[in-house]
């Protein structure tokens, strides 16, 4: 895991020189691929959703950002970016964005170009409003401004590919002709590519529009369900009950039950534990980082417990899994890796799971399990950076 970690840094760094450069859409490319090393890194999501932003995808800003927030709620600057999704001066900025459009729809370019620099001006940092400024000139067939407000866009995203596309075109079409018959020919071949172009545009920018409506109104749910967390809770509590009675019965059943464990479950239930459960959780992982495994154990069965948020309950399972792994219960370790697989498929831990418990088993001599989930995961993860040349030779032999 700190491999993967460390090959997330060195990504997160590389992104950031790209922004500091202007190059966003690269650095987008980037942070995608730090976030398949490590989807819990505040600054990279941080990061990711500013660059969003600034491209105008508003939902995906707001999707990142608040994925930060789950893993760390103190002193982090997602609340202040979450904030402003939220404030009247955005709800402004997304009514001209829709002014805009209208007015494109209409074919009153000139009317758009007015309500897109007010955007600009309202927000400069917001690539997008400048290549719809050079896309309507384009419409108007005034090809200099229409090249001027591109390369304004490329200034703020270069290498952008779109950008680059729109500029090519342009540059393309600035040649005036002699004959007023073809030019009037010319502008309306032009200009009714310019309505689907836009017509487009309007289709995208609606949708994301009506998304961050949505995702409004769920942020507002989601704090009035925190409101009745005391409730959630202990419906948790009872329902982790029944779903631990029947693990037990199972294993029972399999022989693969252990008093110990049991007792060591209690145990952790009646300890007391300051904080929230993602700071319960961060403790865990700077506990786990520290080798203290006994310590992060008591954290992450904590969550698993009480646990209400999915995504802090399934990562607390995984670590659970290589904290017994570290500490040579393999037969616990076994329990934990088994539950991820089958209760969380496809979240952020799942090839990890079944690379670390494909591997455990084959230490423990069971070759013919080992190998069944070593396939599992060449089969689901063909790609995968797990699928090395120990995996291989598992599968071969």
């Amino acid at each position: 895991m700190n491999n993967l970690i460390e090959i997330s840094n060195i990504y997160y760094n590389n992104a950031l020189d790209y922004v500091k450069n202007n190059k966003i859409s690269k650095a987008v490319k980037l942070l995608e691929k730090c976030l398949k090393y490590y989807a819990k890194d505040v600054q990279t999501l941080n990061l990711m959703g500013i660059c969003q932003y600034m491209l105008c995808n508003f939902d995906k800003s707001y999707f990142y950002w608040r994925k930060s927030l789950t893993y760390d709620m103190q002193n982090n600057r997602a609340g202040h970016y979450l904030n402003s999704l939220n404030s009247d001066e955005f709800k402004i900025l997304i009514e001209k964005y829709n002014l805009a459009i209208d007015n494109i729809n209409n074919l009153k370019y000139e009317d758009a170009i007015n309500a897109l620099k007010e955007i600009n001006q309202l927000n400069k940092e917001l690539i997008e409003p400048y290549v719809m400024i050079g896309l309507c000139y384009y419409g108007l067939v005034e090809y200099d401004s229409a090249k001027h407000y591109v390369q304004l866009a490329l200034s703020m995203d270069r290498e952008n590919v779109k950008c680059l596309m729109y500029l090519n075109e342009i540059n393309s079409k600035n040649i005036i002709s002699s004959d007023k018959n073809n030019k009037f020919k010319s502008n309306n071949i032009i200009a009714a590519c310019c309505i689907i172009v836009f017509l487009l545009i309007a289709i995208v920018l609606y949708y994301e529009h009506n998304k961050y409506i949505q995702m409004s109104s769920k942020l507002i749910e989601y704090k009035n369900k925190l409101n009745d967390s005391n409730l959630a809770l202990e419906k948790s509590k009872s329902q982790y009950s029944k779903a631990e009675n029947e693990l037990k019965n199972e294993n029972q059943k399999n022989g693969l039950f252990n008093v110990e464990t049991t007792l060591d479950n209690k145990n952790v239930k009646n300890k007391k534990f300051s904080g929230s459960q993602s700071e319960i959780f961060k403790n865990g992982i700077s506990n786990f980082k520290n080798q203290e495994y006994s310590q992060a154990i008591d954290n992450f069965k904590y969550i698993v417990s009480n646990g209400i948020e999915e995504d802090l309950v399934a990562e607390s399972t995984y670590y659970l899994a290589v904290c017994y792994e570290k500490k040579g219960n393999y037969k616990i370790a076994e329990k934990y890796y088994s539950n991820y697989i089958s209760k969380f498929v496809g979240k952020n831990y799942y090839d990890d799971s079944l690379y670390n418990y494909g591997l455990m088993l084959y230490k423990q001599g069971y070759k013919d399990n080992a190998k069944n989930v070593l396939k599992k995961l060449q089969q689901e993860f063909p790609n995968s950076i797990f699928i090395n040349s120990k995996v291989r030779y598992i599968l071969d032999n």
